[in-house]
């Protein structure tokens, strides 16, 4: 198999999991993703991100409760009710 092969097998069989666990990787490990995904492609090179490492539970917990939080307010002000009943269908979102 060749590595274009190997790509597209992966992300043709990638599954998504929500069933997290406590463990926390290596800090070398977490650096060579980071410093794999800032090497990506992008627009004009413009490589226009950042990547933070949060290790903090108590941080974790908070950028999660502004998300839910953002999504419930822009969820309330929408006016289309079909609109927002679509929204709202796609799941609830609070299962981290």
């Amino acid at each position: 198999m060749d590595n274009l092969e190997y790509f597209f097998n992966i992300m043709d069989t990638r599954k998504t999991n929500r069933k997290y666990q406590n463990y926390v990787p290596p800090k070398e490990d977490i650096e060579r993703i980071i410093n794999s995904a800032r090497l990506a492609p992008s627009a004009i090179n413009a490589q226009n991100w950042k990547f933070i490492a949060i290790y903090n539970d108590e941080i974790k917990h908070k950028m999660a409760q502004a998300v839910l939080d953002t999504y419930d307010e822009i969820l309330s002000k929408l006016k289309d009710e079909d609109l927002k009943e679509k929204i709202s269908a796609t799941g609830d979102i609070r299962h981290f």
